[in-house]
């Protein structure tokens, strides 16, 4: 039991150190998503709107950086980026290449992964942070077998990666953390003899 401990411990001070030291990040993009909505004061400081409404002058907010986000965003889908699968040196088997990729466009095709891709994009132009997820499930509920899936993340904010990782795509990272939260009722559902 005690290995089991140890990965929880190891997996918990991981997620600590990962979400302080993407804090900042985080707060940022949260602060982009938030400027860009229709909330109240999303452009205006909360106090300085009202001062301008109490004294009767206007507090306009006005939308200028939507028609860029969807230049950039509709650009990428219009060239929806795919998995390539490429022989890497003279002892590859082109024909072995090309079953792969045969085999990955159809895991793209039955997962959607072009909605996973495109929202993955679409967060990372509005607030730098987007994620995919390569998941796995089952194929039906009778049977034990099981298919990779490219699924949507609609919440990149609950993603930590590797602090310690540099490349832009996070291919070298070691870990990544994904919080769910779910309610107590499911819990007590999906869980009843932790209660």
């Amino acid at each position: 039991m005690t290995e089991a401990s140890d990965i929880i411990d190891k997996a918990k001070k991981r997620a600590a150190n990962a979400k302080e030291v993407w804090a900042d990040v985080y707060r940022s993009a949260k602060d982009d998503l938030h400027f860009l909505s229709d909330e109240p004061y999303a452009q205006w400081d909360e106090d300085e709107y009202n001062d301008r409404i109490r004294v009767g002058r206007p507090a306009l907010q006005i939308d200028q950086l939507s028609q860029f986000i969807h230049q950039v965003s509709n650009d990428i889908r219009m060239n929806t980026p795919t998995i390539k699968v490429i022989p890497a040196d003279m002892d590859s088997d082109p024909k072995t290449a090309e079953m792969i990729s045969g085999r990955i466009k159809a895991i793209e095709y039955k997962s959607n992964a072009d909605a996973a891709y495109d929202m993955a994009a679409d967060f990372s132009v509005k607030s730098s942070i987007g994620f995919i997820r390569v998941d796995r499930g089952y194929i039906d509920d009778e049977s034990f077998e099981q298919e990779l899936r490219i699924c949507r993340v609609t919440n990149p904010a609950a993603v930590y990666i590797d602090p310690d990782s540099i490349e832009p795509d996070g291919s070298d990272a070691k870990f990544a953390c994904v919080f769910d939260e779910i309610t107590q009722a499911d819990f007590k559902e999906r869980w009843p003899e932790e209660n």
